[in-house]
């Protein structure tokens, strides 16, 4: 029986797209070389495994590309990437109406975090959230996974984990988890699936 639901974001909940955020960023950037720009995933890697805080990161795009705005200006174009899913919008409402508890699990940093929070009424469906720059861990370690299960007293076999990367899908699967992958371009198969997962003998 399934009694829970640990749910990635990007790429799930939310399309998401840097490609735009970057052009704005080095319309406002006096540093244009690639290895400059390189160093731009390094940070966000660092910041969303919680190396390091929001100053330092911004900070350090400044260093490296010469960002000429404001940290607000900054902030405006690094949380400008996200798009809405209305499939997986009316899915999550549906499970929420449904009784099943809804949890998060996502890479990500505390500017994204303020930034969908304030923006999508849909995460107002989720009871609670492992973010890997609070816990200084980043998929698909298992222990980030462990500390879902641990935090929100999951039953694996009993939860299905949905994430949009193969490594992540894995790493839940290995510690017992219903874990399914997920396309947002292919919706209804995945709800599909989810559904005869769900209810079995419908």
């Amino acid at each position: 029986m399934i009694r829970a639901a640990l749910f990635d974001i990007g790429n799930v909940i939310l399309p998401f797209d840097f490609a735009p955020a970057r052009a704005r960023l080095r319309a406002r950037s006096r540093v244009h070389e690639p290895a400059a720009w390189q160093q731009i995933d390094a940070l966000k890697h660092d910041y969303e495994g919680g190396q390091m805080d929001r100053a330092a990161f911004i900070a350090g795009v400044r260093h490296h590309v010469g960002f000429a705005g404001s940290d607000d200006d900054f902030v405006a174009i690094w949380t400008d990437i996200f798009a809405a899913n209305p499939p997986m919008d009316g899915l999550i409402e549906r499970l929420h109406s449904g009784g099943l508890p809804l949890y998060l699990l996502s890479n990500t940093s505390d500017i994204h975090v303020d930034a969908f929070r304030s923006r999508y009424p849909i995460f107002e469906r989720f009871v609670g959230a492992v973010y890997s720059h609070e816990e200084r861990l980043l998929k698909p370690d298992a222990e980030i996974f462990r500390r879902a299960i641990d935090r929100f007293s999951l039953s694996p076999d009993e939860t299905i984990y949905i994430d949009d990367l193969s490594p992540n899908v894995q790493a839940a699967a290995a510690l017992g988890f219903i874990a399914l992958p997920y396309d947002y371009r292919a919706h209804q198969d995945f709800e599909r699936d989810l559904m005869n997962r769900l209810h079995p003998d419908a």
